[in-house]
């Protein structure tokens, strides 16, 4: 049979639940101003643990200032109203292990960084779809992004890299 079936029931109440079909999965920075309290932030988004953020502006309001989750959160908002799992990553060290951080590993039996967004859905009952890393996208994360779409069976925003369009499809 092709298409959609459609069952009827006439007796009693059925409850509906909601789907979400679109859920974003971000893998961000960000940080309290200098001398505010970390508290609010770190409970929200704990560092390399999915958060789940159903209510957008609740979630920008502890968001911090630095970094790029605040930032991502706006325009997320300013586009839609769709569940969030956000992943934190720490970028307070060298330069060179921002991108390690960011593609993340597997350390101690739970899963870091991009990988923390294949655990989603055990944990928070929601599997992302659409992922992103916004201003962390290099290359290696882009490439990482691709993987972990694949296993999650969605796709992944990036930016194109490189001088022109030849460049950026390479």
């Amino acid at each position: 049979m092709h298409g959609i079936t459609v069952t009827e029931y006439s007796e009693g109440a059925r409850a509906l639940t909601a789907v979400a079909t679109a859920v974003i999965g971000l893998v961000a920075t960000a940080s309290a101003p200098a001398g505010a309290a970390t508290a609010a932030l770190d409970a929200a988004f704990p560092l390399d643990r999915p958060a789940l953020v159903t209510d957008l502006p609740s979630a920008i309001g502890v968001a911090g200032t630095g970094g790029t989750l605040r930032a991502a959160l706006v325009a997320i908002a300013d586009q839609a109203r769709a569940p969030v799992v956000v992943v934190r990553v720490n970028t307070n060290v060298d330069a060179r292990w921002v991108d390690i951080n960011v593609i993340g590993s597997t350390v101690n039996g739970s899963k870091i960084g991009l990988r923390a967004l294949l655990a989603a859905e055990p944990q928070l009952g929601v599997r992302p779809r659409i992922l992103g890393a916004p201003g962390l996208d290099t290359q290696p994360v882009a490439a990482a992004l691709a993987v972990v779409s694949d296993k999650l069976r969605g796709f992944a925003y990036a930016s194109a890299l490189g001088a022109d369009s030849d460049a950026a499809i390479a």
